[in-house]
């Protein structure tokens, strides 16, 4: 399988962070260039001190033609050092789903977004 990217690396923000008990929420919008902005909120299960564990969220995508697709993610994250990077499957409501890989250094607010085409 030859993975190919959707569209252009895009950088984003994280506009929440809420830890709980085993894991921790990240909410965040990320530009994107045939769209407005993507919205989304993902959950990471396991401790943030671990080295990683499960990861499960959604996301939404106003269109600029009125319509706002929904997408349904799941995989794993990984920590190294204070990045987190997360890989899921992100399943879209237009049926597209793409292998999402995310990177988050713990010490700001960025966080990068590849997109690649499954099929």
């Amino acid at each position: 399988m030859e993975l190919k990217l959707r569209r252009p690396v895009s950088t984003g923000t994280i506009t929440g962070f809420h830890l709980r008990e085993n894991g921790c929420t990240l909410d965040g919008e990320l530009p994107l260039p045939d769209s407005t902005v993507l919205r989304f909120s993902v959950n990471l299960e396991g401790p943030l001190g671990g080295s990683g564990g499960a990861d499960h969220g959604t996301a939404a995508v106003p269109m600029e033609n009125g319509t706002v697709r929904s997408v349904n993610l799941n995989g794993r994250w990984r920590r190294n050092g204070t990045t987190i990077m997360l890989r899921h499957v992100a399943d879209a409501s237009n049926g597209w789903m793409n292998l999402d890989i995310v990177e988050w250094d713990m010490t700001g607010k960025t966080v990068t977004l590849s997109g690649y085409v499954l099929e």
